[in-house]
């Protein structure tokens, strides 16, 4: 069937349209919910009722647009969802302050209640994640970045997993751990708009249609971001750079309506349940607009970038190195995971040890949450001078300056401890976000810097004194955009202050930060990727150094080849479906000329097999037999032996049926089987069989004469054109294509002959294998050119005196 489509195509196409629409075939659906009431009920009100409400509904998504509705009810969603996760995680923070406060007539019972808490919250957090859900554990993003990447990850996006999720979240955060919000809320987001689409009957063309699903996914993770941090802007920003590689700018309205939405109504709430005047920023600040900046001082901001992108890469080097170090103690690892709650608790007691107010955290702020540390590190005064101006100026200096009476010293301390609690947090077993602990951490930086120039600049720098908070704000930006390598924290940043003065210093600093991170390490995201195995595709960097244009596809795709013709039979494709779990299997022409005709999804293949076996088939076929086998008449005798008679008043029944039949009695006595059986798409009856009276060989007798029979495609939906490529693509071109389009698979054909198939698992493979062998054969390279002539083997010697590099002058 090789070139059977050469016509011309516009006619071709006009002729198949009619076609497929003169089969006018609709499938089968599930009732739905509302269906199933609207037939139960007998109230003939209640049936006008219910059908003018559904109808009404139905008209108003049509009108409106059913993308519009699903990315309003996404941000107000998770608007209520954030603020309530806001509550209740700041009630959790209270509590600890308050038993701490209370106990203040005995150290030691301050010190145990400062321990227990946490304890118990991190416990429970760990318990309840392990027994619900477990794919909450972590951030999310990578997750989410794999997903979107069109990898399906099982149960990581199910209603268990958003209930371990946010209960998981509101622990974690409450017990005062330095974990943050941000990635696990972007996970959040994510389940609620696939549950959306999947449960609400109007959304079900959305959750079915794997693009559009990946478009609304990848609006969730806006909608997860703006929510946290109140920034639609840098929400869509940032989303888009952790966890897409291409962007189809037709998805950014998408992003942005649902963004603004989740934004607005989170700050709206504020206003009604809080004591927000307007809808403001989250941090409010008071920096000096009329001049923020003298243009020397870009100098020190640049210096910011650079310390932080060093930094940024030695936060990811640190966590990778601890999780390592963790695995390869076999002993302790596997002792950890029989014993779950070990771990964090140990983690958890040693941490807010260490924060202990009256001990050690008396010198870096200890008592202090990440949102109190951050709105105190962006004030608008030198702590260094020490003349604040109100009692608030006065209760940040306490916290800040310690028994020692030093800022700086108090300010190291918290950078240095922070930095390593964070790293170690995020590795347990826990909801944990990495990025507000890191933008902290930066903030802190960026003060330091700041007192430290107030200090050496009295005067300031061209007439105008240094504003440490700025300097805070650039050391944020940076230090959160070098761990995660995203531009879109500067804009996150503006909108998180409200303060638009230092713009430029903020897209210097980040700039500069991510080019020294960039070149040193991953991102942390791509960094858990790589710690987790998860199947991503990993980017060539370097396509000459791998030979990425000379590696063809057909030295790493799969020949031994799985897949039905035209000719297989319903037996043959359910030993395809029992022997494998991929999602499409490729249709050809015959074995002999393996011509792809296109590619059948498995659920299609499961719904053929279902409607070859059911009871309505399996009563069609009795009945035709017995059409055969039973004399003329209209006496009701039989002749001979045979198939029990057919009887009209007759259930059906039998303990081999694969449906159960209910019937619902309507208001004017029919039942609703009897109603629809006009309407079946299946084999139409009007009388039934006593099945229960078929013996065991007969039932076999049918089954496997249905399972022998050619497969019959024209009611099946079967994509004709899947994804192809030419044998002699190179490695480059299908790195470039699976990464553009989102695929899991493609079919590589010769002349329209299918030869092999390749995956996102054999291309990643490739690119792997190759960067390694390329390093290995730089490395053996460098090691022979450093050895001396004597030490060299003669083959050795032979290449180098051959090679032009090396002639002499």
């Amino acid at each position: 069937m090789y070139g059977k489509y050469s016509r011309d195509l516009g006619e071709f196409a006009k002729t198949e349209a009619a076609r497929i629409s003169s089969k006018s075939w609709k499938p089968e659906e599930t009732p739905s919910g509302f269906t199933l009431y609207y037939r139960s009920s007998k109230c003939r009100s209640c049936h006008k009722c219910l059908f003018c409400t559904r109808e009404a509904v139905t008209s108003l998504i049509v009108k409106i647009g059913e993308d519009w509705i699903f990315l309003t009810l996404l941000g107000v969603i998770m608007a209520l969802l954030s603020f309530l996760m806001d509550y209740v995680i700041g009630k959790c923070q209270t509590a600890r302050q308050w038993m701490f406060e209370e106990l203040e007539f005995s150290v030691a019972a301050q010190f145990i209640t400062w321990i227990l808490f946490p304890f118990v919250f991190i416990c429970f957090s760990t318990g309840f994640v392990h027994i619900v859900g477990s794919n909450a554990i972590g951030s999310g993003i990578p997750e989410m970045k794999t997903i979107l990447r069109g990898v399906v990850l099982k149960e990581y996006l199910t209603f268990r997993t958003l209930v371990s999720k946010v209960v998981g979240l509101c622990t974690s955060l409450g017990c005062g751990l330095p974990v943050g919000k941000e990635g696990p809320f972007v996970h959040v987001a994510s389940i609620v708009a696939s549950l959306l689409g999947k449960f609400l009957t109007s959304f079900k063309g959305i959750y079915d249609n794997e693009s559009r699903s990946s478009e609304m996914l990848a609006a969730a993770c806006a909608v997860g971001v703006a929510c946290t941090f109140a920034a639609p802007i840098g929400g869509v920003l940032f989303s888009i750079e952790v966890t897409a590689t291409y962007f189809a700018v037709r998805n950014y309205w998408r992003g942005f309506y649902s963004a603004v939405c989740g934004a607005f109504v989170f700050r709206l709430l504020a206003i009604w349940f809080k004591d927000e005047e307007t809808l403001t920023a989250l941090f409010k600040t008071s920096l000096r607009q009329d001049f923020p900046f003298d243009i020397a001082e870009l100098l020190s901001f640049a210096i910011i970038g650079i310390v932080c992108g060093f930094a940024g890469a030695l936060f990811v080097y640190t966590h990778r190195k601890f999780v390592e170090f963790i695995r390869k103690q076999k002993k302790v690892s596997s002792f950890l995971q029989r014993n779950r709650f070990i771990f964090p608790g140990v983690v958890s007691t040693l941490i807010m040890s260490f924060l202990f107010p009256p001990g050690l955290g008396q010198f870096m702020a200890g008592q202090l949450t990440n949102h109190d540390a951050v709105n105190e590190l962006f004030s608008n005064f030198t702590w260094s001078l020490r003349n604040p101006d109100s009692a608030y100026e006065e209760e940040i200096l306490d916290h800040w300056e310690g028994p020692l009476g030093n800022v700086y010293v108090s300010l190291v301390l918290f950078m240095t401890m922070r930095f390593w609690m964070t790293a170690v947090s995020i590795t347990l077993p826990v909801p944990a976000g990495v990025f507000m602990p890191v933008f902290t951490i930066g903030a802190a930086f960026g003060r330091l810097m700041g007192e430290c120039m107030a200090v050496w600049f009295p005067g300031g720098l061209g007439g105008h004194v240094v504003v440490p908070g700025g300097y805070a704000i650039v050391g944020a930006a940076a230090l959160s955009g070098s761990v995660t390598h995203t531009i879109s924290t500067s804009v996150i940043v503006f909108e998180l202050t409200g303060q638009m003065g230092h713009v430029l210093p903020c897209v210097i600093a980040v700039l500069i930060s991510n080019a020294v991170a960039t070149a040193l390490t991953p991102s942390i995201y791509d960094s858990l990727i790589q710690i987790k195995k998860l199947p991503y595709l990993p980017d060539i960097i370097n396509p000459d150094a791998i030979n990425a244009h000379r590696i063809f596809v057909d030295s790493f795709m799969v020949r031994d080849l799985e897949f039905l013709s035209s000719d297989s039979t319903y037996a043959e494709a359910r030993d395809l479906l029992q022997r494998f779990r991929f999602r499409a299997f490729p249709l050809i022409d015959t074995r002999d000329n393996m011509i792809l005709l296109g590619s059948i999804q498995r659920n299609e293949l499961l719904r053929m097999l279902d409607d070859q076996l059911t009871l309505p088939s399996k009563v069609a076929y009795f009945e035709k037999r017995n059409t055969q086998l039973l004399p003329d008449d209209t006496t009701g005798g039989a002749t001979g032996q045979g198939p029990p008679p057919v009887r009209s008043d007759s259930v059906l029944s039998g303990g081999s049926q694969r449906f159960a039949v209910n019937r619902v009695q309507s208001s004017n006595g029919e039942t609703e089987s009897e109603r629809e059986t006009e309407d079946s798409r299946h084999v139409q009856f009007k009388t039934t069989l006593d099945l229960s009276l078929l013996t065991p060989e007969e039932e076999e007798l049918w089954e496997n004469a249905q399972l022998n029979r050619e497969i019959d495609y024209e009611a099946y939906q079967i994509d004709p054109a899947p994804f192809q490529l030419v044998e002699k693509t190179s490695l480059y071109k299908v790195h470039s294509l699976f990464s553009l389009l989102s695929l899991n698979h493609a079919y590589v054909t010769n002349t329209g002959r299918l030869v092999g198939i390749v995956s996102l698992k054999e291309v990643r493979s490739a690119i792997q294998g190759y960067t390694m062998s390329s390093a290995n054969r730089k490395a053996s390279m460098a090691t022979t050119l450093l050895k001396t002539p004597s030490e060299r083997s003669p083959e050795s010697a032979d290449i180098e005196m051959q090679s032009p590099g090396m002639s002499s002058a």
